[in-house]
């Protein structure tokens, strides 16, 4: 990309290079562009070796922190700066988060990414105004660019909020919502129309869709010990190029892959509820036969560390009750929950419909450490208010007695 390519199949590349046969410069949509974008942009200003672009993630992991705790400020109002710290403090220590920094993955672009969306999404609520949803519509878009469950975060985020907004007429919400969709759409167009003239039978945002169905669509994955995880035994079920010399063809493989998962799945229909169910469960790290079958997965097969992976689940389980009394809180505020709970829905969805693993989770760490930090503070706050009411109450039946009359004097 950097070498003025393009998006190419990056498989064909390095084969290509050693093996005449292979065409090297085939296009590619494994994934979608933004994160190949950001590396190539690091690639031309002279940051091109991995080893060095590993030291500007932390950056943006610290970027990432800065703006969890001003979306959190946003949301919780006049206690605002001090839930801010709070989550910032959380995102600085919660390794789910900063753990992505040494992977070189998207997830680590797309943290932020989710925290200045939950900053637009509130500012729409409490501003409506076209332009508001259309900001909206705009970062939704650059998120669509960078990770698939784009299009999943706006069903499950904007219609809930502009239903909240009962103050407002049907007809504007409605415009809104289209004015949201739009610019949305209006983002992912350029990427969109660059793959259909490039792609035949022509692809949208990525031609990987099939793969990864395919990687979860095989009796290791439907059943047994891995149910609802992903298993490389599933991609056997794909010809080789020596059977099939089309398979180098992104848009090839990803029908062929579709076709098996499809005829796996349809064959196996009974199992897929119980199937999702433990692919959500996987991604949700509450799978109940092994709850700490995530930890050595995330290590052996993700390459996340042991260390890192045990301590960001304990650490994870340990906010679970604070983020679930901080949404209670704000819902008593009548501080509107759905976009963070539409974040938390739209990754679900995207975990029943492929595997579950906690990678997948990323975009709902930045709502989970937002609601745990208004809960930790309206705990606090708690704890606080009952001890100053026992110090204001009489601390023995001799003080009790002398109440009266010192309320008579």
């Amino acid at each position: 990309l950097a070498d003025g390519h393009g998006f190419v199949n990056p498989t064909t590349w390095l084969l290509g290079a050693t093996d005449p046969t292979i065409p090297q410069y085939l296009p590619g949509a494994g994934h979608p562009p933004m994160y190949s974008a950001f590396l190539g942009f690091l690639y031309r200003i002279g940051i091109d070796e991995p080893a060095a672009q590993r030291y500007v993630f932390p950056f943006i992991g610290a970027l990432g922190v800065v703006l969890i705790g001003m979306a959190a400020w946003k949301i919780a109002g006049r206690r605002g700066k001090v839930v801010g710290m709070i989550a910032a403090g959380i995102a600085a220590t919660y390794p789910m988060l900063w753990i992505n920094d040494f992977r070189y993955l998207s997830e680590s672009i797309y943290i932020p990414m989710i925290a200045v969306l939950v900053m637009c999404l509130y500012r729409f609520w409490r501003a409506p105004s076209f332009g508001n949803a259309a900001l909206v519509g705009a970062v939704l878009g650059v998120a669509g660019l960078t990770r698939g469950e784009g299009f999943f975060i706006l069903a499950c985020t904007v219609p809930p909020l502009l239903w909240g907004m009962r103050d407002r007429t049907w007809a504007w919400r409605i415009k809104s919502a289209l004015v949201t969709g739009g610019v949305m759409a209006a983002v992912l167009a350029p990427w969109i129309l660059y793959n259909v003239t490039r792609f035949d039978p022509p692809m949208l945002i990525t031609s990987g869709t099939g793969v990864v169905l395919l990687h979860g669509s095989c009796d290791e994955a439907f059943y047994g010990p891995r149910i609802g995880y992903y298993a490389f035994e599933c991609a056997e079920a794909l010809p080789t190029r020596e059977v099939d010399p089309y398979i180098h063809f992104e848009e090839e493989q990803d029908l062929v892959s579709r076709e098996i998962s499809r005829a796996y799945i349809m064959d196996n229909l009974s199992q897929v509820p119980i199937v999702a169910l433990a692919r959500v469960g996987r991604m949700w790290d509450l799978y109940p036969p092994a709850p700490l079958e995530g930890v050595e997965l995330n290590d052996t097969l993700e390459q996340r560390g042991y260390w890192p992976s045990l301590t960001g689940l304990l650490y994870y389980w340990a906010l679970l009750p604070f983020a679930v009394y901080g949404a209670v809180v704000l819902r008593r505020r009548k501080v509107p929950i759905s976009p963070l709970l539409g974040i938390a829905l739209a990754v679900t969805i995207t975990a029943a419909a492929s595997f579950g693993v906690t990678r997948y989770r990323v975009p709902v760490e930045v709502p989970l450490v937002m609601f745990a930090a208004v809960g930790i503070d309206a705990a606090i706050g708690r704890l606080r208010r009952r001890g100053a009411s026992e110090d204001a109450e009489p601390t023995s039946s001799e003080d009790a007695d002398e109440a009266p009359t010192l309320a008579a004097r």
